[in-house]
This record gives structure tokens, C-alpha cells and sequence, in this order.
């Protein structure tokens, strides 16, 4: 399965103390097997196939797309270009000159929105 067939993420909690047990036991026993489980759940009136998995102490639902919902990748093929060997080769170097290390405080506002300034969280 290639990561274009998973979409967002969404922290779950239990509903209540009685669903707190369950919950407990399922992020903990996923976390110390540092596996995802696949779980079918409704959304929208649909029902969905989704990862579930642990960050830290929360369960976090990563929706995914069944085959259906993803294009084909020769219905994306833009029209025949002749690109040189020479440009190719090229490609490395420019790539290099606009890679950075770290998100300076505008960039990370850009991809980030919402969020502190000095934010450094992981994900």
C-alpha cells in the first residue's frame, strides 16, 4: 500500500470513564508492538478504513482511501516534453541551492498555520 492512499490524522479520545479502559489497553498494547491496526469506522454516513495507531499515549486515526478514491497515475502524465540529459544532470545542483535545514519563523508560519512562532513539534 503506497502513502497516497492515506489521508489526515485525528486524535481520538474516549467518550467516557466506561470507554477509557478499552482505549488504555489498545494504546498501550499497540504502542509496545510498534504496530498500526487497520480498523473500519463511519464517517459521514460512509464507512471508512483507516490506521490506527499510538503517538505517545493517544490513539491517532489515519483515514485512508480505498482504491476506488485514487486516480491512476497515467490519468496524471502531463503531455510528452523533451527534457535533455543535461538539464537532468543539472537538477541536483538546484536542488541544492534551494534545500534548506530548518524552517526559519516565515516558512514554518506558511506550512504550519495556526501555530506558536517557536514551535518545534515533531509531525
Amino acid at each position: 500500500m503506497g502513502p497516497i492512499r492515506i489521508a489526515g490524522g485525528y486524535c481520538l479520545q474516549p467518550a467516557d470513564q466506561v470507554a477509557a479502559g478499552p482505549y488504555n489497553f489498545l494504546a498501550q498494547a499497540l504502542g509496545r508492538s510498534s504496530k498500526v491496526a487497520v480498523a473500519k469506522y463511519a464517517w459521514s454516513g460512509r464507512e471508512r478504513l483507516g490506521l490506527l495507531g499510538v503517538r505517545g499515549d493517544v490513539l491517532v486515526l489515519h483515514a485512508m482511501r480505498w482504491p476506488g478514491e485514487v486516480r491512476a497515475p497515467s490519468n496524471c502524465l502531463p503531455p510528452p516534453v523533451e527534457v535533455s540529459d543535461e538539464e537532468i544532470e543539472r537538477a541536483p545542483a538546484l536542488m541544492d541551492i534551494v534545500t534548506v535545514d530548518t524552517l526559519g519563523p516565515r516558512l514554518r508560519g506558511l506550512l504550519y498555520p495556526g501555530r506558536r512562532p517557536d514551535h518545534r513539534g515533531a509531525e
